[in-house]
């Protein structure tokens, strides 16, 4: 009674103290200010080397981060090897932001903050998903939609191909080597920029990953996750500086004045540090999983509002730097791909960044008639026997191999799949409407077949709560999986027949082989479809199985010969279960009784859960 008012009533909503609020609102503001200043990053490095678009940011948080950390003058001082792996840790943060500029150029800041903008935990919720067994079926599933929403962006994505292979990477200032190998990599592997830069974007995702992990073991020695910050920031841009200074004399800027891309840079600089502070914050007073799930969303869903403001003319006005009318066009607009990967970005992140929730102790409800405690399990307990995926799918191929029926249908299902992709590639390849059209009739017949194998797996559940007869009477739906058999078989042997009768026509004039194949075919099917209608009737008649008309014939004549003269009438005949025969097998014998009868059970065929006498 106590449970029923308790934590558990309200588990399933997320109820948050009021001194959370103002860290949350301060969250989602900060993320739309951050995907503010990613907008206005892409305008300013289609002028300006992303060379200097990122030395001018380190240069101006390091300043910053100087001014607020005093990383020189708090805490103690650093020795010389600590100081190589803060240039270490520089060099790869250097690198990865340049990795990260330039995927910004080639997708667009829409496509950016979708593909980059993840926190470490979920990111690492997904691999573990995929790559160990210590995973929930519920991160799994996030894991599939993590690398759906990549691969939408990646397949299904709108992409201006010609207009990139007129003028590729003339709309920003970053022609350089980094620019011409990326060129050389897309053009050897026949893929676009766009789609080349989503790549860049989750590998430089992926390995930031790593660096984050890294520099969580770094700032244990140098003394705190900021003041590395501040150090790195400031050894990145002593780094880039021999870098700037190169691009700056070999290359031509589109800039008439160096002095009208400082106040966006400035507005740009104060935002990413702003957000690198929040972000702290957040991470402890809210914990990470809430930070990062609460800031990813704000920043899809900012992104996305940006995406259709962003050209407006009044957001122009207020957005505009000077010279950059030549310079700034309507590009990577919102397409179909995008909006797949939006709505399957927000469910993997709700659900990778969710913890996984402990198991609950059992409610005491009284005490049985033998007098032993009885407990209640529900909520989180009842999570703990959910089984992943993998081994579903695998327990249910097995049930399917073991049936020759099923095992039919099966292989057929799989050749049937394999000509299906086979059709529909060759029919895009070929621009083939006829063909397009026709892989997807194979495909929604494979479905049918799906639907059939399903069945078959059902007939082998065990009885549950609400189904406490079990399952077994879903086999009569094998008519049904027939029926769907016989309805693939007949459009497969109508595209055989087509084949044939085409081979005959083109090479012996034989015109006559068309109507001829399709008589063939049809007489075929209707000798296939008289058992089965027969078979159905009979089911629906409640007429007894024919398999067991042999074995009732030999039981009758041995129950009318124990009786004789007295004779039997009106007999009822009840199919049980095996297991209920054991179970009545068992009442009443002696533990030597039941040790033989389990030995005897054990050598024959049985399921492994009926193979001990269930119940004395």
């Amino acid at each position: 009674m106590v449970d029923s008012y308790g934590g558990n009533l309200l588990a399933s909503r997320a109820i948050y103290p009021s001194r959370y609020y103002p860290y949350l609102i301060l969250l989602i503001v900060t993320k739309i200010l951050y995907c503010f200043a990613l907008y206005l990053s892409y305008d300013v490095t289609k002028v300006l080397h992303i060379v200097h678009f990122v030395f001018f940011i380190k240069v101006g948080s390091s300043i910053l981060l100087t001014f607020l950390q005093k990383p020189f003058s708090v805490g103690g001082r650093l020795p010389k090897q600590i100081w190589i792996r803060i240039g270490r840790h520089a060099v790869v943060g250097s690198l990865l932001s340049v990795f990260w500029i330039f995927g910004l150029t080639l997708c667009g800041p829409l496509r950016t903050l979708l593909l980059y903008e993840h926190s470490d935990l979920v990111v690492i919720a997904g691999a573990s998903a995929l790559f160990t067994h210590s995973s929930t079926p519920s991160k799994f599933r996030g894991a599939v939609f993590f690398l759906l929403a990549v691969l939408g962006t990646f397949l299904f994505d709108h992409d201006d191909l010609e207009h990139h292979k007129n003028d590729q990477f003339g709309t920003h200032q970053h022609t350089s080597l980094l620019s011409h190998m990326f060129e050389h990599l897309t053009s050897l592997t026949g893929v676009s920029d766009h789609k080349g830069g989503v790549i860049l974007l989750f590998v430089t995702l992926c390995i930031n990953v790593g660096y984050s992990s890294a520099s969580k073991k770094l700032s244990v020695d140098v003394g705190g996750t900021k003041r590395l910050h501040a150090l790195s920031t400031l050894c990145s841009a002593v780094l880039l500086l021999p870098w700037a200074l190169f691009v700056f004399f070999t290359r031509e800027s589109l800039l008439m004045s160096s002095w009208s891309v400082v106040f966006p840079l400035l507005i740009i600089t104060i935002i990413f540090v702003l957000n690198y502070y929040v972000d702290a914050v957040c991470v402890t007073r809210l914990d990470q999983s809430r930070s990062s799930r609460f800031g990813a969303m704000a920043t899809f869903v900012a992104a996305l509002a940006l995406n259709f403001l962003w050209n407006h003319p009044f957001v122009n006005h207020l957005t505009s730097i000077a010279h950059l009318d030549k310079v700034i066009t309507i590009d990577h607009v919102f397409s179909g791909g995008v909006a797949f990967s939006f709505v399957l970005f927000m469910f993997a992140t709700n659900i990778l960044s969710t913890p996984i929730r402990g198991g609950s102790r059992g409610s005491f409800i009284g005490y049985s008639a033998a007098g032993l405690p009885l407990y209640s399990f529900t909520g989180d307990t009842l999570h703990r026997t959910s089984h992943s995926m993998m081994l579903i799918a695998k327990n249910g191929l097995r049930q399917i191999l073991e049936e020759s029926d099923s095992r039919r249908i099966f292989y057929f299902l799989c050749i049937n799949l394999s000509f299906t992709f086979v059709e529909l590639a060759y029919g895009v390849w070929t621009n083939s409407l006829g063909l397009i059209s026709d892989g997807f009739h194979m495909l929604f017949d494979c479905s049918a077949l799906v639907m059939g194998l399903y069945a078959a797996i059902m007939s082998h559940w065990k009885p549950t709560r609400i189904f406490s007869y079990g399952f077994d009477r879903v086999e009569i739906l094998s008519g049904f999986m027939n029926g769907v058999f016989l309805h693939v078989l007949a459009d497969t042997l109508g595209s055989v027949g087509v084949i044939v009768s085409t081979l005959l026509i083109e090479n012996f004039g034989w015109k006559i082989a068309d109507p001829l194949c399709s008589v063939f075919i049809a007489f075929l099917i209707f000798i296939s479809v008289i058992p089965l209608v027969k078979e159905t009737s009979l089911i629906l008649l409640l007429r007894t199985p024919e398999e067991l008309q042999k074995h009732l014939a030999v039981t009758l004549r041995k129950v009318t010969s124990l009786f004789k003269e007295i004779g039997v009438g009106n007999i009822t005949v009840q199919v049980e279960k095996e297991a209920f025969f054991q179970h009545m097998s068992g009442l009443g014998v002696s533990m030597n009784q039941v040790y033989e009868m389990t030995k005897k059970i054990k050598g024959l065929n049985y399921d492994h859960t009926a193979m001990f006498i269930k119940a004395i």
